[in-house]
């Protein structure tokens, strides 16, 4: 074989390891990056926009009663000296379906929010998208995440203010939503750029629920009650909410292993947290 034949083999050979180590690479980025978008945005990947939400100080709760659900009193300062990344929307359809087998939605459609979901479900796609990624960052927000993004810097009953009459520019709910879930992002955001935060689905935190919590909420990082509880924590409202329960501080609950029966989880959903490593 002469010079000329080796350097051509050999040339060939490393252009084919190249080309090898190149894909090989890329696999293992599309498999693994938390990619940034710019300094308050990243994207994973699923496909997912996540917003990032900086640390700081807000009231959460209701200061007047609202009968019979007065599980948002008393009002109180709460602060959160992490920041976080939080999804610019409800999971959709198509994101859960690329790690789980069975969408459990009644109606079907890519960009719906999934929904009617278990307890189990959501934690089971959770651990999966972290093992996929490679991380223990993802999770639900805690009930004082979700509050302090929704209200975006607000202390209003709504992120736009105190007027109701505005609310179907912001929210799918009892009085326009004809009972069925809408893509997600087609209505406004809120001020931070967080879509549906109000209405559509409810959205699942990772406190447990009790309604007299409040009264011992402590001020700094608060995550729910100790111990055990059969419910846990939703916010927003759904598509069946009447007004009055469409708001920032308006909390709800599901049975947390409940999939059958008059309390089963059909209007639940959830919007995904990842720390910030």
């Amino acid at each position: 074989m002469t010079v000329k034949k080796i350097l051509l083999l050999a040339s060939t050979i490393l252009a084919v390891f190249l080309l090898l180590l190149v894909f090989f690479r890329s696999k293992e980025i599309s498999e693994n990056v938390f990619t940034q978008i710019n300094d308050s945005s990243a994207i994973n990947t699923l496909a997912i926009r996540f917003i990032k939400v900086l640390p700081g100080t807000f009231i959460m709760g209701r200061s007047v009663a609202i009968a019979p659900m007065n599980w948002d009193l008393p009002r109180h300062q709460v602060t959160l000296s992490k920041a976080f990344y939080l999804s610019e929307c409800e999971i959709t359809q198509d994101q859960w379906s690329k790690l789980m087998p069975i969408n459990p939605s009644a109606v079907i459609g890519n960009d719906l929010p999934v929904y009617n979901l278990s307890w189990a479900e959501i934690l089971e796609f959770i651990n999966k998208l972290n093992d996929r990624e490679k991380t223990s960052s993802y999770r639900l927000p805690t009930e004082a995440e979700w509050e302090y993004a929704c209200r975006a810097g607000t202390d209003t009953a709504y992120f736009w203010g105190n007027d109701s009459t505005q609310k179907k520019l912001y929210a799918w709910f009892y009085d326009n939503a004809q009972f069925q879930p809408h893509p997600v992002a087609t209505l406004e955001p809120n001020p931070w750029g967080f879509f549906d935060m109000l209405g559509n689905v409810d959205e699942c935190c990772s406190d447990f629920f009790d309604k007299e919590y409040y009264k011992i909420s402590p001020e700094m990082n608060p995550s729910g009650p100790k111990g055990h509880s059969p419910n846990k924590v939703t916010r927003g409202g759904n598509v069946f909410s009447q007004s009055i329960l469409v708001r920032c501080g308006a909390r709800s609950f599901i049975k947390k292993d409940k999939k059958e029966g008059p309390e089963a989880h059909r209007t639940h959903g959830f919007r995904l947290a990842r720390d910030i490593d």
